[in-house]
Order: structure tokens, then C-alpha cells, then sequence
């Protein structure tokens, strides 16, 4: 993690910010045009679903603060399998059983991962609460981009980040002391490039592939997020890499390998029938 001295929710605040920022950019200088019919007839998706990612945000940083980074996040992992579960009534999408299994082995694969398992484990029931609630939000959040009909991912993506900010800016404004506008200048590097880089172009690039899969499949990929954090963080920060993250890393990639091998072996077959 980058040693960063402000607040959490403040940095929650600007990564939706300068994210929507460098996306306004790429419209302007592509010379794109938001649709703006799409967007009234979307509008029943779009507003809640942004101000959902800036509550989730809010209640996932309260429940870190709260319950400690490790049971947060196993908390808010239970995400993809709340969509994995609401998709065929939601959305009518047909989730086969071995997608099933391989989703419920990808989140025990997280618990080794997550560190709740070392004796440092601590549990808050409000964090807990919060996690979980945050978790619920994510999951309405990728059901509501699905329903979204005729418009692109970045179009999508600048509303949605466009109105997290400003649910995130009125919670900064009114809960967290304006004390933290003195660490603002020598952190500003930080903040642009979790803006613009992991705020910004990934959620671009995430919810753009949404739209081009089905919701269960975006769910299961979910998991090699803490996967990967979990490498990065013992080949890039030299933190201690334990046996049981191993499991679960393997678990988890290993789970979502299965899942999609029907759908590869599919279009291979089809490829060498042409």
C-alpha cells in the first residue's frame, strides 16, 4: 500500500475525481459524443448505480477502519457470488453448475488469501456489517451496468465516476475534518495516478467488458484481484508470501481456469471446424 497520509474516504474522493477527468479528457479529445437519448432512457441504471459506488466505497473504507483490511475484504468478496446468485432472476442469465462450484471454491480461496486465518485476525460486527453491506452495493452496481442498454463503456463509466465523486465529495465535506488539505500537495502524484490509472482506465476497461460478458463471468474473474494483490505485494513490496496464500491463489486462478475451459474448448472447436 502507498503510505499515504490522508484519510481513506478522501482518497476514495479524488480516485473518482481524477478519474472522471482523464475520461472526460478521451471523450473531448476523440471528439465523442455522449448519446445523450441513451442516457435519459438509461438514467433509471445510471444514477443509482453511481451513487451506489460512492456509498460502497464509503462503507468498504468504514469497514477496513472498522474490522481490519483482512475480514473486509472477505466480507466484500462475497460480492461475485451475490451476483452469481441474483443473475438468472435479475438478469435471465443462465449460470450452469459448474460455474456454481467453481465461484463458491474461488471465495474459500479467498480466506487463506485475505489473512483472516493469522492469529493478527480481527472481527468488528459494525465492520462486518458495513463490509457486507458494501459487498451488496457492488454486486447491484454490475447487475445495474448490465441492464444498461446503447451506451459504451466510457460513457458509463464517466456518469458513474461523475456522480460517485460528488456523493464521495459531500460525505468528505460534511464527516471528514479539512484537516487533511495540508498533506493535499506532497501526495498529489499518488493521488493522480490511483485516479487515473486504477480508478480511471481500469473501471473504463472493467466496465466496458461487462457489457460484452455475462455478469456471472465478471463475477468469477472478480477473484483474481486479491489473487494478483497478493502476488504483487510479495514480488513488488517484499512482504512475507505464506504457504496458505499460495492455496488460495491457486484456488481461486484454478477456479476460474475450470470455469471458462467448456467455453474455450467451445470456440476451439469451432475455429477447427472452419
Amino acid at each position: 500500500m502507498s503510505p499515504l497520509s490522508v484519510p481513506s474516504t478522501v482518497i476514495a474522493f479524488f480516485r473518482a475525481f481524477f478519474g472522471t477527468l482523464v475520461l472526460v479528457l478521451v471523450l473531448v479529445l476523440t471528439g465523442r459524443k455522449i448519446d445523450r437519448k441513451a442516457l435519459k432512457r438509461n438514467a433509471v441504471y445510471l444514477i443509482p448505480s453511481g451513487i451506489a459506488l460512492g456509498v460502497n466505497w464509503v462503507l468498504l473504507f468504514e469497514g477496513y477502519r472498522l474490522t481490519g483490511v483482512a475480514t473486509a475484504t472477505l466480507c466484500y468478496y462475497l460480492a461475485p457470488a451475490i451476483v452469481i446468485v441474483l443473475s438468472p432472476f435479475l438478469l435471465r442469465e443462465k449460470t450452469t453448475k459448474l460455474k456454481t462450484v467453481c465461484a463458491i471454491i474461488a471465495f474459500l480461496g479467498m480466506i487463506p488469501v485475505s489473512g483472516v486465518l493469522s492469529t493478527e485476525f480481527k472481527a468488528d460486527p459494525d465492520g462486518i456489517a458495513l463490509s457486507v453491506a458494501a459487498a451488496f452495493l457492488y454486486a447491484f452496481i454490475v447487475i445495474l451496468n448490465k441492464k444498461a442498454k446503447g451506451l459504451s463503456g466510457i460513457e458509463t463509466t464517466v456518469i458513474q465516476l461523475g456522480i460517485s465523486s460528488a456523493v464521495l465529495g459531500l460525505y468528505v465535506f460534511f464527516a471528514v475534518p479539512l484537516s487533511f488539505v495540508d498533506s493535499i500537495p506532497s501526495e498529489i502524484g499518488t493521488l493522480l495516478l490511483l485516479g487515473i490509472v486504477h480508478t480511471g482506465l481500469a473501471y473504463l476497461l472493467y466496465f466496458t467488458a461487462i457489457k460484452r460478458i455475462k455478469a456471472s463471468d465478471a463475477a468469477l474473474f472478480s477473484y483474481i484481484d486479491p489473487a494478483g494483490s497478493l502476488i504483487l505485494s510479495y514480488t513488488v513490496l517484499k512482504e512475507d508470501f505464506t504457504y496458505m496464500g499460495l492455496l488460495g491463489i491457486i484456488m481461486i486462478l484454478g477456479a476460474s481456469l475450470v470455469a471458462e475451459l467448456p467455453q474455450i474448448l467451445r470456440r476451439d472447436k469451432k475455429i477447427s471446424d472452419l
